[in-house]
């Protein structure tokens, strides 16, 4: 029962979540593409937020989208 961290970057798009059920997940295979140094640093921080949110028991399963490539836009789903 130990929740997983998620985060993941690709172009203009980015999500962190903190998930104990990972059945939901569509695994695809994917050509890479590059990333964004600002949105890899954004990512890298929501994802050590949470990671100490968890620690000091504030933990939820919530996920969040970051959609940078018009305007900053951050969607927050909880299940």
């Amino acid at each position: 029962k130990i929740p997983w961290i998620y985060a993941s970057v690709d172009e203009w798009y980015g999500q962190v979540g903190i998930l104990e059920n990972l059945d939901f997940f569509n695994i695809q295979t994917k050509k890479t593409k590059g990333q964004l140094p600002p949105m890899v640093n954004l990512v890298g921080s929501i994802a050590s937020m949470l990671g100490l949110k968890t620690l000091i028991g504030e933990k939820k399963e919530i996920l969040y989208y970051i959609d940078f490539k018009d305007d900053l836009e951050i969607k927050k789903f909880t299940f």
